[in-house]
């Protein structure tokens, strides 16, 4: 108690050394932080966007056994969709013609955003093949 209350002691050089350890620290943790939250806006991460489920809701939010693809986001991946609507993994890729080498575990808005690609528009494309796709399973 009496260290903090003699703002004339004189510090040591190892507790200058510590002090500037600490505050080098701090501010590289600072800068470490203030990136990945601006890369987790550019995607897209603090947007509102549904519940993981909300694709097996229509279009007036009344729950339904069969996912739609007007609910398709672009924060979900390319095997989120494959999943949920029961496409063969190529399906999407062949379709697209997509040749990123982390497919089908990339982001469909980093995708498009990645090839340059409108995002509205690639999504609406993304959707038109999921719904022929559905139509010719018969669902």
């Amino acid at each position: 108690m009496k260290f903090a209350l003699d703002f004339k002691k004189k510090l040591s050089r190892t507790e200058i050394v510590i002090l500037a350890a600490s505050v080098m620290t701090l501010a590289v943790l600072f800068f470490y932080l203030a990136t990945h939250v601006r890369f987790a806006k550019e995607e897209g991460l603090f947007e509102n966007r549904p519940k993981i489920m909300d694709v097996f809701r229509d279009k007036n939010g009344n729950a339904t056994s069969v996912p739609n693809p007007e609910r398709i986001e672009p924060w979900m991946n390319f095997r989120y969709v494959n999943v949920v609507f029961r496409l063969p993994e190529e399906y999407l890729r062949d379709s697209l013609s997509i040749d990123d080498a982390k497919y089908p575990n990339v982001p469909i808005g980093k995708y498009a955003k990645k090839r340059g690609i409108d995002r509205e528009s690639f999504l609406r494309e993304l959707r038109r093949l999921v719904s022929e796709a559905q139509s010719a399973n018969g669902k």
